[in-house]
C-alpha cells in the first residue's frame, strides 16, 4: 500500500511566516548595538515560530517587540519579575514573566489560564540560559545550562480592562512565588518523609511512605500538627514547610482555606494512625485536581503529633499494577499461599489478576486478615463468572468508604460504571468522591469507589444483597438473558433457546430494552413462527422505562403506515416507536416497537387490560374484527373485542336502517358514555348466555334483564347529549328486539361472525316496509341480511354492490320476491350480502364465496330444524321467538354457481331440507341449462305482442336488449324465437350495434357466444353484422355512428360517447326492450337519480316517458324502478313488472324445494332408492307447470285490466283495506290513490299497478285459508295439491303426497293463485265488499262450481286459440266464464248453499247440469248467429260451452229448489222460466246490466238488487211448489192471483222508461215485487 500525504496549503504558510522571521531577523541585525544583535536574533527564534501569535504580527513592531523583550530581561530587579506592555490598539497586552527556571510554573500559570478562559492565553515559554554583569546581560543562549537556566514566559491578556491588569500581575506574581517555594522546599519534606519512617507507631506504614517518596507524591505543604483539635492555618506558624495555602487558594476560591482547614480538622478527629484522603478542594498549583491529605500520627506516651502532608499524587502512579510495587507484592503473594491456592494454577492466575486490580493506597492499608478474607470470598467468586464481584477495602480515609467491584471482561459497557456508582450510592445514602475503572487486565476489570456518606452516620452495609442488585442490574444484556432463559425454562430448555437467541438481538435492541422484555418477545417469536408469522405483546415497564412497550412480531419487515391505523383507534398514546431485526440462524425477524400510554384513564390500569388490549389488536390484524375508534372502548370500558364487536354490530346495522345517524356520531355516543355502553353490553349478554338455571325466560327477565334495564334507563337519565341519548336508545331497543344472536355460540370460534334476529315489529321508527322476520350478520369482513316476508319464505341471495345501502336494496328485492312468491308456497324472502374486505392472496370471487358461506352459517344458526319430526333449536341459541323451522334459499345475482356450498353447510348442520335448503345446486335444477327464468318472461312479452296483433314466434320484431349473451335470463331470452332482430344490446362492458340484423344469421351466432364460455358481446364475429353495426367498449368516448345507426336513432352526430350512445339506445324507437342484465336504466321524470340506489347506471339512465319501446320485458330485476312503470304503462307501453315477467325462477326454486321434501320422505320410507335421478326426470313436467303459472299470472292481469277500466272502484276499495291488513303499502309499492286513479282517463289502473294489487290480494287470501286449517286440510282440496306436482309423480305416489310437510301450505297458495288468476282481484273485493267473515265457504264455492262448469275445460280451448282469434275476443269470453262463476258462488253463499269441491258433490252436480241444460225451455240459437256473438274462427264444440253459460244462470237456484222440495228437475226448470217471462225478471236483469254504477254505494246496491232478485224468485217457486199446482199459469189463474200478477206487471211497465236510465227506479221495482210475494 502506498499513501501519499499532501501538505501544500500548511507548506506555503509555513513558508510566508519564515518570510517573516527572516525579515524580523534582517531588522534586528540593523541595531545599533552590535553586541545586543545576536541576543535579539537569539530571542527572536525562541518566541517567534510558525503558527504563534507573534508570527502574525508585522515585521516591523514584532521588531520592536523583541527588543522591549530584551530589555525587560536586562533590567530584571527580581528573582520572579513581572511587566505588561500594550499591543496594537490598546485591547491587547503582553504579560511578560521572567523567573528561574523551576518545575510546575508553566503548570500553574495555566491553572489561571483556565480561571480567565480565553481573555488569559499563554504564548511562549521557553527555557534561557542568561549571564548578567553589571546589570547587563552577557551571556543568553536558548538552552539551560547549570543554575543560570531562567524562564522567559509571554502571556497575551485579550480585552481585559486596564483596572484588572494589576490584579492579574499580582495573582502571577502570587503563585509563580508559592510554586517556587514548594519547589525550595523539596528537600525539606524529602527529610521529613524519611524522619516519619522511624517515627513510634508508624512503623507499619514505612512501605506506604517509602512508595510516596519514589516520585508519587508531589508535597506542597506540611506541618507538624500538635493541636488536634485546634488545626488552622496561620502566617505566624514556623513549623510549616511549603506553600501559603491561603494566598494560593483565594486566588481561585475566596473561602477555600477556611473549607480546607475544616476538613483537616475532621481528619484529625478520627484519631486515625494514618490517613490518605483526597480533600474536597482543588489544587491551586501544578495541576487542577484534588489536594491530597497524608496525616500519619505519632503517638507519645501522653501527646499525638500528627504528621500533615498536603500536595498530590500522580494519577500515573495510582492506575500501575499493584504487582510493580515489591511490598504489595510480597502481600499478595502471602495472601495466595495462605488462602492455598496453587502457584500456575487456574485460580492462582485469576486470584493474581484480580488482585492486581486493587488500589494500591487501599492495599496498603489492608490487614492480612482483611486481605484473608477477600482472598477466600474471590475464590468462591472464580466459580461465577456471570457475575459482578463487590468488595469492601479498608479505606486510607476516614471520611472515606472504599469499594472494588470486580468486572468481567464481557460485563464491560458504556454506562456500567454510571450504573454501579449510582446504585451502590442510592442504597447507602453516599456521593461519589473518587471514580476509576482500572481495566488492565485480562479477564476482568475493576471500578475502585470512594464514598462519602452525605451525613455522618453509622452505616449498615449488607454487602450481599448489594452485590445481588449489582449484578441484576448490571450484568451484561447477554448474560441477564441467559440467566433470564434459565430461570424461565429450565436449564435444558433455556440453553436450547440460548443457543439459538445468544445473537439475535442487535446492540440498538440491548441499548433499549432489558432483557426481561427480550425474554417476552422470545417467546412471542415462538408463537409467532407456530401462527404464522405474527405476534403481539404489551410490555410493562420495567427497569428505569417509565411507560409500556407494545411489539410487533412479524416474520417481514413491516412499515410504520400499517401499524398507525392499528394503534390509532385504541385509546392509546404514542410516544416514540424504532423496528428491530433480529436474527434466529438464517431468518431474519421484526420487531416493531411503539412505546404508549393512555390518551385517556382506562377502564382500570393497564397492566390488568393487557390481555384484552392484545386480543383487539390481534383480532385487527388477523382481520377478525374491523379497525375503528369503537376499538377504543376496549380500554374505556374493560371490554373485549367481541364484545365492542356486538355493539358495532348494532351500529352497522343501525346504519343500515337507514336511520338519520352519522358514523361519527354513532361513535361519540358511544365513547362519551363508557359506563352505559358496558350496561348495554351486558343487557344483550345476560339476555343471549345460554344458562340452564336461566332457561325459562320468566326467571331470566326477572333476575337478570330487570335490574339491568333499570339500571341502563337510570343511567340514560344522566346522558345530556340529546343525540347521544337517541342513539343509545335506539341501541337498546335493537337489542330488546332482537330474539336470537349465535355471539355465544361463535364467541371463541375460528369462523368468528355474530348474526342476529330482530323482530322488526318491536323496532321503533324503523323505515316501512317492515319484514316479518330479519337476520343482519356481521364480520370484519363482509355483512348480510336476510329478510323474510313469512314464517315460511324464500328467495334468493344475492351479492351486493351496495356496501352502505344494501339492506334497503334487499328490502326492494324483498317486496318484489314477496310479488313474484305470491304463486308460490312460501311468501317472500330475499337475502344479500357484501364483501368489505378481501384477504391476502385471496381473489374476489373467493372472498364472495367465503362470505356467503358465512352467511348460510349464521342462517342456520338462528334457524331451528327437525330432529326425530320434533322441532329442536341449535345448542347454545337463547330464543324469544317462536320455533322457526322452515329457512330456504335460491341463488341470485353474483351466486349463481354458490347453492352447492349452501346445501353442504345444511349437510353440516344435518339440517332437515338436506339439499333442498338451497335451490339450483348440482343436485337441483339449473335454471340456465332449463332456461326457465327467460322461458317465463317470454310468456309475458308473447302476450303483450298477442294483445297487439303480433305473434313474435312468426313474425319478425326488433329488440333493443340489456345484457349479454352468456346470462341466463338475457341469453336464453334471445334464443326463444326465430324471429328476433336484435339492433342492439348494453352489456356491463360494451355496447351492441346491429341496425339490420337477419334474423336467421344474428340467432345461430347468438347461439354460439351463448355456447362459449365467460363470452362477451366483443366475441361476435363482425362480419355478420349488418352495415353501420359495431362492438364497442361501454366506457369509449369516441364511437362512430353510422348513417344506418343516425337514422334509426333520429340524430346528427358523426361521433359519440358511450354513456350518451347507451340513453339514445334506451329511447330507440323499438318493438322490445329486454332487459336482461342487472342495473335500473329508467326512473319515472319525477325521480331523481339519487332515489333509484343504482349510481353506477346515474350516467345512462333515462325517463320513461322517453322510451318509445312498444313492449317491455323485465327479465331481470329492478330494470324500472316502480314509478317507472306506471308512467311508462301511462304513455301507452306494455309492461308488467319483474316480480311477474321473471317469476319462474322462482317458481322453479319452489317446485324443486317442495319435490326434494317429498322424495326425502319417500326415501325414508323405503319406497324410492335414489331419488336424485326421479327428480332430475321430472325437470321438464316441472317447466310446464312453472310456464302455465306465468301463463296464467299475466292473463290475470290482462282480464284484470279489463275489469278494472269497467269499474275501478272495486280494485281501489280492495286496495284500502290490504293496506290496511299490512299486505300492501302505498308508498313503497307507489301504488296510487283514489283521487289519482280517478282523474285518469283511459287507463285506470296499469298493468304494474294490479300486478302489485294480485299479488298482494293473493298473499291476503293464502293467509286467510291457512288461518282456517280446517278448509285446506279436507281432502277435497288434495286436488290443488296433485295438481302441483308433476303428472308422473302423481300417478305413482299419490297416496303419499298428501302427507307432504308444507301441504297446507301448497293447498293455500295453489288455491288462492287459482282463485284470483281467474277470478280476478273483484272477486276478493266484492267478498270484502259484503263482510264476509266464511271466505273459505265463497272460495269454497267457486272451485266446485268451477269443477262442475268444467271451466278449465273451456279455458284450455280458449288458450288453444292464442293467435288465432283476436285477443280481446278471448279474454271476453273467458270472463264471460268468470263473471258466471262468481254469480254461481255468490248466489251459493248468500243462499247457504255452500258447496265443496268434493269429487261425488262435483258429480251430482253435473248430473243435474245435464238434466237442467236438456230440460231448459229456451229457443235454440242458430249457429249463423253464435258465429255472430262470438267469431267465426270457434270451435262448435267450445260454441256450444259458451253458449250454455248463458242457458244456466238459475242453475243452482234450481238445483237447490230440486233438492229442498225433492221434486223434479225438469219442474223446477220450467217454473223457473215460467215466473221470469211472467215477472218479466230477463228483462230486468237485462235493464239493470246496462246501468253505468257511479260509485261503491250503488255498486253495493246493485249487488244487493241481483241477489234480492234470485232470493225472490226461488220464493216464488217455491210457493208454487207447495201449492201442486202444475204450472205457473195454474198458480195464477186464481182470480185473487191474477189480480196481484196484473197489477204488478202494470207498474212494471210504467217504470220501464226509468228502468233504463237510473238506478233508483229498480229499488221502486223491487218493492212491487216484495208486495207481491208478501199477497201470495
Amino acid at each position: 500500500m502506498k499513501i501519499y500525504l499532501e501538505a501544500s496549503h500548511l507548506s506555503a504558510d509555513k513558508s510566508r511566516q519564515h518570510l517573516k522571521i527572516d525579515e524580523v531577523q534582517y531588522l534586528l541585525d540593523r541595531h545599533e548595538n552590535i553586541q545586543k544583535r545576536r541576543f535579539l536574533k537569539t530571542l527572536a527564534e525562541v518566541v517567534v515560530f510558525p503558527d504563534s501569535f507573534l508570527s502574525s504580527l508585522p515585521a516591523a513592531l514584532l521588531a520592536k517587540l523583541i527588543i522591549r523583550f530584551y530589555d525587560f530581561l536586562e533590567g530584571r530587579a527580581e528573582r520572579i519579575d513581572l511587566q505588561v506592555l500594550p499591543l496594537l490598539n490598546g485591547d491587547q497586552h503582553l504579560l511578560l514573566i521572567n523567573a528561574p527556571n523551576a518545575p510546575y510554573l508553566v503548570e500553574t500559570l495555566l491553572l489561571l489560564q483556565q480561571k480567565y478562559h480565553t481573555l488569559f492565553s499563554l504564548i511562549a515559554h521557553p527555557a534561557l540560559t542568561i549571564k548578567r554583569r553589571n546589570q547587563g546581560i552577557i551571556y543568553l543562549e536558548n538552552q539551560v545550562e547549570g543554575e543560570c537556566g531562567e524562564l522567559f514566559i509571554l502571556i497575551r491578556l485579550d480585552n481585559i480592562d486596564n483596572s484588572a491588569l494589576p490584579v492579574i500581575q499580582a495573582e502571577c506574581r502570587t503563585l509563580l512565588t508559592q510554586v517556587y517555594r514548594a519547589f525550595q522546599a523539596s528537600s525539606a519534606f524529602t527529610e521529613q518523609l524519611e524522619n516519619i519512617k522511624t517515627l513510634n507507631g508508624i512503623s507499619a506504614y514505612q512501605p506506604l511512605v517509602s512508595w510516596l517518596q519514589h516520585d508519587v507524591f508531589i508535597p506542597l505543604w506540611y506541618r507538624p500538627i500538635k493541636d488536634i483539635s485546634g488545626f488552622a492555618f496561620k502566617r505566624e506558624e514556623t513549623e510549616d514547610v511549603g506553600i501559603d495555602f491561603p494566598a494560593c487558594l483565594n486566588i481561585f476560591n475566596a473561602g477555600a482555606a477556611q473549607l480546607l482547614s475544616e476538613e483537616i480538622r475532621r481528619l484529625l478527629a478520627s484519631n486515625s494512625e494514618a490517613v490518605v484522603h483526597k480533600l474536597a478542594i482543588q489544587s491551586p498549583l501544578i495541576s487542577n485536581q484534588p489536594l491530597i491529605y497524608i496525616g500519619l500520627r505519632e503517638k507519645h506516651k501522653q501527646t499525638e503529633t500528627e504528621h500533615a502532608f498536603i500536595g498530590l499524587i500522580r494519577n500515573i502512579e495510582l492506575n500501575h499494577s499493584a504487582y510493580h510495587i515489591a511490598p504489595l507484592q510480597e502481600k499478595i503473594e502471602q495472601t495466595l499461599a495462605r488462602i492455598r491456592v496453587t502457584q500456575g494454577s487456574h485460580d492462582y492466575v485469576k486470584l493474581r489478576e484480580i488482585f492486581s486490580l486493587f488500589p494500591k493506597l487501599e492495599l496498603f492499608f489492608l490487614r492480612e486478615e482483611q486481605l484473608y478474607l477477600l482472598g477466600q470470598s474471590l475464590c468462591r467468586y472464580l466459580n461465577r463468572p456471570d457475575a459482578l464481584k463487590l468488595l469492601f477495602l479498608a479505606s486510607p480515609s476516614p471520611l472515606r468508604l472504599s469499594f472494588l467491584v470486580i468486572i468481567p471482561q464481557e460485563f464491560l459497557t458504556e454506562s456500567l460504571s454510571s450504573t454501579v456508582v449510582n446504585i451502590i450510592c442510592d442504597a447507602l445514602g453516599c456521593q461519589a468522591d473518587d471514580v476509576r475503572m482500572i481495566n488492565y487486565g485480562e479477564s476482568y476489570s475493576a471500578l475502585y469507589l470512594s464514598l462519602g456518606p452525605r451525613q455522618q452516620q453509622q452505616l449498615h452495609i449488607d454487602i450481599a444483597r448489594l452485590e445481588k442488585r449489582l449484578n441484576r442490574n448490571c450484568r451484561p444484556w447477554p448474560v441477564q438473558l441467559r440467566r433470564l432463559l434459565d430461570r424461565a425454562f429450565g436449564k435444558t430448555d433455556g440453553g436450547k433457546l440460548w443457543c439459538q437467541y445468544h445473537d439475535s438481538f442487535a446492540a440498538d435492541y440491548q441499548a433499549m430494552l432489558p432483557p426481561r422484555y427480550a425474554v417476552k418477545d422470545i417467546v412471542q417469536i415462538e408463537k409467532a413462527g407456530a401462527n404464522g408469522g405474527l405476534g403481539i405483546n404489551l410490555l410493562t415497564p420495567c427497569h428505569g422505562l417509565e411507560h409500556f412497550r407494545l411489539h410487533f412480531h412479524s416474520t417481514s419487515e413491516q412499515y410504520l403506515d400499517e401499524y398507525i391505523p392499528v394503534l390509532d383507534n385504541l385509546n392509546l398514546r404514542l410516544i416514540d416507536q424504532v423496528q428491530f431485526t433480529v436474527k434466529v440462524q438464517e431468518t431474519t425477524l421484526f420487531i416493531k416497537s411503539f412505546t404508549v400510554m393512555p390518551a385517556c384513564s382506562p377502564w382500570r390500569p393497564l397492566q390488568k387490560l393487557k390481555p384484552l388490549l392484545l386480543g383487539v389488536i390481534e383480532a385487527m390484524l388477523k382481520g377478525k374484527v374491523e379497525n375503528d375508534r369503537l376499538n377504543q372502548l376496549v380500554l374505556l370500558t374493560g371490554m373485549s373485542w367481541q364484545d365492542v364487536d356486538v355493539l358495532r354490530t348494532y351500529r352497522n346495522y343501525c346504519l343500515q336502517l337507514g336511520f338519520h345517524v352519522t358514523l361519527s356520531s354513532f361513535h361519540r355516543a358511544l365513547l362519551n358514555n363508557p359506563q352505559l355502553v358496558r350496561l348495554l353490553y351486558q343487557y344483550f349478554e345476560v339476555r343471549f348466555r345460554p344458562t340452564p338455571e336461566w332457561e325459562d325466560l320468566a326467571i331470566r327477565e326477572e333476575q337478570a334483564l330487570f335490574p339491568i334495564r333499570l339500571r341502563l334507563l337510570q343511567e340514560m337519565e344522566t346522558v345530556d347529549d340529546l343525540n347521544d341519548d337517541r342513539i343509545l336508545r335506539t341501541l337498546f331497543n335493537l337489542i330488546d328486539s332482537t330474539v336470537r344472536s349465535n355471539f355465544h355460540i361463535r364467541r371463541e370460534h375460528a369462523d368468528y361472525f355474530i348474526a342476529i334476529k330482530i323482530n322488526s315489529l318491536g323496532v321503533i321508527d324503523m323505515p316501512s316496509p317492515r319484514p316479518s322476520y330479519e337476520i343482519y350478520v356481521h364480520a370484519a369482513d363482509m355483512e348480510g341480511i336476510h329478510l323474510r316476508g313469512g314464517k315460511i319464505a324464500r328467495g334468493g341471495i344475492r351479492w351486493s354492490d351496495r356496501p352502505d345501502d344494501f339492506r334497503m336494496e334487499i328490502l326492494g328485492l324483498m317486496q318484489t320476491q314477496m310479488s313474484k312468491n305470491a304463486l308460490i308456497v312460501p311468501t317472500g324472502a330475499k337475502g344479500g350480502f357484501v364483501v368489505k374486505r378481501q384477504q391476502a392472496n385471496e381473489s374476489f370471487r373467493e372472498s364472495g364465496k367465503r362470505a356467503y358461506l358465512q352467511l348460510m352459517h349464521a342462517l342456520l344458526d338462528l334457524t331451528d330444524n327437525y330432529v326425530e319430526e320434533k322441532v329442536k333449536t341449535l345448542p347454545g341459541i337463547v330464543r324469544y321467538d317462536d320455533t322457526d323451522p322452515y329457512l330456504v334459499v335460491a341463488a341470485d345475482k353474483g351466486t349463481a354457481q354458490f347453492p352447492d356450498l349452501a346445501n353442504a353447510v345444511a349437510a353440516e348442520f344435518r339440517f332437515w331440507l338436506g339439499d333442498a335448503f338451497a335451490s339450483g345446486g348440482s343436485q337441483g335444477y339449473n335454471h340456465k341449462e332449463l332456461g326457465i327464468t327467460a322461458r317465463g318472461a317470454w310468456e309475458s312479452i308473447k302476450r303483450h305482442f298477442r294483445e297487439r296483433g303480433k305473434n313474435i314466434q312468426e313474425d319478425p320484431f326488433t329488440v333493443v336488449g340489456i345484457g349479454s349473451m352468456d346470462g341466463d335470463v338475457f341469453g336464453n331470452g334471445m334464443l326463444l324465437s326465430p324471429c328476433i332482430k336484435l339492433r342492439a344490446a348494453i352489456s356491463g362492458r360494451h355496447i351492441f350495434l346491429d341496425p339490420e340484423p337477419d334474423p336467421r344469421i344474428s340467432s345461430l351466432e347468438r347461439r354460439r357466444l351463448f355456447d362459449l364460455p365467460g363470452s362477451s358481446w366483443d366475441d361476435y364475429q363482425r362480419n355478420l353484422l349488418s352495415e353501420g353495426g359495431g362492438v364497442y367498449r361501454r366506457d369509449d368516448k369516441d364511437i362512430p355512428i353510422s348513417e344506418a345507426i343516425r337514422q334509426w336513432l333520429n340524430i346528427r352526430y358523426k361521433r359519440l360517447d358511450g354513456e350518451t350512445l347507451i340513453r339514445y339506445l334506451l329511447t330507440a324507437p323499438v318493438e322490445l326492450l329486454w332487459l336482461g342484465g342487472i342495473g335500473t336504466y329508467v326512473k319515472a321524470s319525477t325521480e331523481k337519480h339519487e332515489e333509484v340506489g343504482d349510481r353506477q347506471n346515474d350516467n345512462v339512465r333515462v325517463d320513461a316517458d322517453a322510451v318509445k319501446a312498444d313492449v317491455v320485458g323485465e327479465g331481470a330485476n329492478l330494470g324500472f324502478t316502480r314509478r317507472a312503470r306506471v308512467e311508462f304503462a301511462l304513455t301507452g307501453g306494455s309492461i308488467n313488472t319483474d316480480a311477474i315477467d321473471n317469476s319462474a325462477g322462482v317458481d322453479t326454486s319452489d317446485h324443486e324445494v317442495n319435490l326434494k321434501i317429498l322424495l326425502r320422505e319417500l326415501h325414508k320410507k323405503g319406497l324410492i332408492d335414489d331419488y336424485q335421478t326421479l327428480f332430475d326426470e321430472l325437470a321438464e313436467p316441472v317447466c310446464q307447470s312453472v310456464l302455465a303459472d306465468n301463463y296464467h299470472q299475466t292473463l290475470c292481469l290482462s282480464l284484470e285490466q279489463i275489469r278494472c277500466n269497467e269499474q275501478a272502484e272495486p280494485y281501489m276499495e280492495l286496495a284500502e283495506r290490504l293496506q290496511a291488513a299490512g299486505f300492501l303499502d302505498f308508498a313503497d309499492e307507489a301504488f296510487p290513490s283514489f283521487k289519482t286513479v280517478s282523474a285518469r282517463d283511459k287507463i285506470k289502473l296499469t298493468r304494474p299497478e294490479l300486478a302489485v294489487l294480485v299479488s298482494s290480494a293473493k298473499r291476503w287470501l293464502t293467509q286467510q285459508l291457512l288461518e282456517r286449517s280446517e278448509f285446506v286440510s279436507a281432502r277435497c282440496c288434495d286436488h290443488y295439491l296433485l295438481a302441483y306436482f308433476p303428472p308422473p309423480l302423481v300417478e305413482r305416489f299419490v297416496q303419499h303426497i298428501p302427507n307432504h310437510p308444507l301441504a297446507s301450505a301448497i293447498k293455500a297458495t295453489c288455491i288462492s293463485n287459482l282463485v284470483i288468476n281467474q277470478a280476478g282481484c273483484a272477486f276478493i273485493a266484492r267478498a270484502v265488499d259484503n263482510q264476509h267473515q266464511e271466505i273459505c265457504a265463497l272460495i269454497s264455492s267457486y272451485l266446485a262450481f268451477d269443477r262442475i262448469l268444467q271451466g278449465d275445460v273451456i279455458r284450455k280451448s280458449l288458450v288453444e286459440l292464442d293467435n288465432h282469434i283476436d285477443a280481446a275476443l278471448q279474454y271476453q269470453l273467458l270472463l264471460k266464464l268468470e263473471a258466471r262463476l262468481a254469480e254461481f258462488s255468490f248466489w251459493s253463499f248468500a243462499n247457504n248453499a255452500r258447496l265443496k269441491p268434493e269429487s261425488s258433490l262435483v258429480a251430482d252436480y253435473q248430473d243435474y247440469l245435464q238434466e237442467f241444460i236438456r230440460c231448459a225451455a229456451r229457443q235454440e240459437q242458430s249457429e249463423d248467429s253464435r258465429m255472430t256473438a262470438y267469431g267465426k274462427e270457434l270451435p262448435k264444440q267450445l260454441l256450444e260451452q259458451l253458449q250454455r253459460l248463458d242457458e244456466i244462470k238459475d242453475f243452482p237456484a234450481c238445483v237447490k229448489m230440486t233438492i229442498d222440495t225433492a221434486s223434479d228437475i225438469d219442474k223446477i226448470v220450467s217454473l223457473y222460466e215460467e215466473t221470469a217471462q211472467l215477472l218479466f225478471l230477463a228483462l230486468v236483469r237485462e235493464q239493470l246490466g246496462h246501468i253505468a254504477l257511479q260509485d261503491s254505494w250503488e255498486r253495493k246496491m246493485f249487488n244487493q238488487l241481483q241477489q234480492g232478485i234470485t232470493q225472490m224468485q226461488s220464493q216464488l217457486v217455491k210457493k208454487i211448489v207447495q201449492s201442486d199446482c202444475a204450472s205457473a199459469q195454474d198458480y195464477f189463474a186464481a182470480s185473487q192471483r191474477r189480480a196481484l200478477l196484473n197489477r204488478y206487471q202494470r207498474s212494471y211497465h210504467d217504470m220501464t222508461p226509468a228502468l233504463q236510465r237510473r238506478l233508483m227506479p229498480f229499488l221502486v221495482w223491487h218493492q212491487e215485487l216484495e208486495r207481491l210475494l208478501e199477497a201470495l
